[in-house]
C-alpha cells in the first residue's frame, strides 16, 4: 500500500473512530456484518459526521449463534443489508484521509484490511491506526478499580453507563466518548 499526503501533519488529519461487527471471532471464516464510524475533528474533539452501514453476509450458514445473538442480527434488518464492496467503498470515502482509531482495533482493522485486500480496493484511510484501548491502559493502570481492558468494563468507571453493548454505532460513540475522556486525564 502506497502512503498517501506524507507531507500532510497528522495534526491537520481528522479522526476516524470505527467498530465492525461480525458473525464471529475467527477471521479465517467469519464476515463482517455491520460497520459504524464517527469522523471527528482533531484540532476541537468534534463530531463531524456519523456512518453507520449493516454488510449482507455471504456465509451466514457458517457464523458462530453466538455471535449472530450478541449482534442481534436477524434477517428483517439485514435484508436491504449492503454489499461487503459496497460498503468498504462508502466507508473509505467517508473517512478519507482521516486518522483510524478504534477500541481494539488490531480486531477490526484485521477484518477490515483483510476484505480491502480480497476485493482489491484501496482504502483512503491515513495508514496510522490508534487504539483505544491501549490509550485506556496506558493512563489507568496505576488506578485499582480498573481491572478489565473491554469497553463494557472501562465506559461505566468513566461515566458512560448504558449503551447497546455490540451495537457498532452505539460501541463507537461510547469508544469516542472515552477516548475524549482520556485525553483530559
Amino acid at each position: 500500500m502506497p502512503i498517501r499526503n506524507i507531507q500532510n501533519s497528522f495534526r491537520n488529519k481528522n479522526l476516524l473512530f470505527i467498530d465492525i461487527e461480525t458473525t464471529g471471532l475467527d477471521i479465517s471464516k467469519h464476515e463482517i456484518i455491520e460497520i459504524a464510524a464517527i469522523l471527528v475533528n482533531t484540532k476541537n474533539m468534534k463530531v463531524i459526521s456519523r456512518f453507520v452501514i449493516k454488510v449482507k453476509a455471504d456465509n451466514i450458514k457458517i457464523a458462530d449463534p453466538r455471535a449472530l445473538k450478541i449482534t442481534g442480527y436477524n434477517n428483517k434488518e439485514w435484508k436491504k443489508a449492503a454489499s461487503l464492496r459496497e460498503a468498504l467503498i462508502k466507508l473509505s470515502d467517508f473517512g478519507k484521509d482521516a486518522i483510524l482509531i478504534g477500541w481494539n482495533i488490531a480486531f477490526d482493522w484485521s477484518f477490515l484490511g483483510r476484505d480491502y485486500y480480497k476485493l482489491k480496493i484501496e482504502p483512503e484511510f491515513d495508514y496510522h491506526k490508534l487504539d483505544a484501548m491501549s490509550i485506556a491502559y496506558a493512563k489507568l493502570i496505576g488506578d485499582d478499580k480498573y481491572n478489565h481492558m473491554r469497553l463494557v468494563k472501562v465506559g461505566p468507571l468513566l461515566g458512560f453507563k448504558s449503551w447497546k453493548i455490540h451495537s457498532a454505532l452505539d460501541d463507537v460513540t461510547v469508544t469516542y466518548k472515552v477516548f475524549k475522556k482520556l485525553m483530559e486525564l
